[in-house]
């Protein structure tokens, strides 16, 4: 009896030393091109509306500032007393258009300016609008003796007569 314990003794300790190799099964690597395949369109998708997201901001961003540098163009220049203009931007900003509208205002001698950029993106029509408030004193009325109003825009408009 003493040998056969021995022997199960043995043949335990043997399998502790020397341990399996396992291989990767069949159903396993299955398993994982299906969570494979479920993911990545996912996080593919994921990039690309992060992508578009991103070049959106910017060119949002873009149109402002240029529709703020026409803005401030058009007040300098007095070219507001015109009427609406419109035109393209340089050749660097190929893509964007301008459109300038100008409108009365409830007070006498202010006029409401707006500058509205647009461009096409993804085969959508996009744009951007800033508005001010210009005044224009009278013909009459003293230099010095205006009353600036809400915008910075107003003041260098009057004080260009």
């Amino acid at each position: 009896m003493s040998k056969r314990f021995f022997h199960l003794v043995y043949v335990r300790g043997a399998d502790r030393a020397a341990p399996r190799r396992h291989a990767v099964t069949l159903i396993e690597t299955m398993a994982a091109l299906l969570l494979v395949a479920i993911a990545l369109p996912v996080a593919m998708r994921g990039v690309s509306v992060a992508a578009g997201a991103a070049d959106s901001a910017r060119r949002r961003s873009e149109a402002a500032a240029l529709a703020q540098s026409k803005m401030a163009q058009i007040v300098v220049n007095e070219d507001w007393k015109r009427g609406g203009t419109s035109g393209e931007f340089a050749a660097e900003w190929s893509g964007y258009r301008w459109e300038s509208t100008v409108g009365d205002w409830t007070f006498t001698h202010v006029t409401q300016l707006d500058v509205t950029v647009s461009w096409d993106a993804r085969g959508q029509a996009n744009r951007v609008t800033l508005s001010t408030l210009v005044y224009d004193p009278p013909e009459d009325m003293p230099v010095g003796t205006a009353t600036g109003g809400s915008s910075s825009s107003s003041s260098s408009a009057g004080s260009g007569k």
